[in-house]
């Protein structure tokens, strides 16, 4: 059994993805499973920022997507500015794991602290689309990434049902991964967000994955900038 668990960062995450990597290195895993990390680096900005020493046992790609035509980061949520490259490193994680045959990818975003017994937490429970609970950052730690409201159940003591959560902390299985691939802009009824996470809930539920659930036992801290906290009235 392998799991990969995949990192995917840029320049503008750079103050906290060396503390990340540590954490992800000491994760613990059921018996018998196999961890892979991979680690993908999109310098769109600042090269050198992104020229990290990654020591074995990681995987690393480092990547820089530039283009005339894709314009300046306008604000910190700049969602047509973030989305395509997102979705991109997303989907490059997945290839990853596809050309190693492993059972479930763990996405864990360069600024997230998952608590060390996520692995085998997550892959207990069974579900194909698994997460735990992560808090806004900076401004908005007060608010969790539990999808819209609009499909929340109560499952059990420490699970929630939901429509959709965030990708910076889920573990998504073998056929999901296989068969669903990371995209950004609308559903196909053209209403709801047009970010990567709801998006990739919205194709799985309809291909017949099910939902996307959180264990809220698992409670990951989210590190904010101290030259650029995300202030209240960012976007997203």
């Amino acid at each position: 059994m392998k799991v990969v668990v995949a990192t995917i960062t840029c320049d503008f995450k750079w103050y906290s993805t060396p503390q990340v990597l540590e954490n992800n290195k000491v994760l613990e895993t059921p018996e018998g499973m196999e961890k892979i990390l991979y680690l993908n680096l999109e310098t769109a900005g600042n090269p050198d920022a992104a020229m990290v020493r990654v020591e074995k046992p990681v995987h690393y790609d480092i990547w820089r997507w530039t283009s005339a035509w894709r314009g300046e980061r306008g604000y910190d949520q700049d969602q047509g500015h973030r989305l395509p490259a997102i979705c991109i490193a997303r989907n490059m994680a997945r290839e990853f794991a596809m050309r190693h045959d492993a059972d479930a990818i763990l996405y864990v975003d360069s600024d997230v602290l998952i608590p060390k017994n996520s692995i085998p937490r997550l892959w207990e429970t069974g579900k194909n689309i698994v997460g735990g609970l992560v808090p806004g950052r900076g401004a908005h730690s007060h608010v969790f990434y539990t999808g819209s409201g609009q499909h929340r159940q109560q499952v059990d003591e420490n699970m929630l049902e939901l429509d959709y959560a965030t990708a910076g902390f889920v573990l998504i299985r073998k056929p999901v991964y296989r068969a669903i691939a990371w995209r950004w802009g609308d559903t196909h009824e053209g209403n709801g967000p047009i970010s990567e996470d709801p998006l990739f809930a919205y194709d799985a539920y309809k291909a017949g994955f099910g939902r996307w659930y959180v264990c809220t036992d698992l409670v990951a801290e989210h590190l904010d900038d101290a030259d650029r906290p995300l202030m209240e009235t960012a976007r997203f």
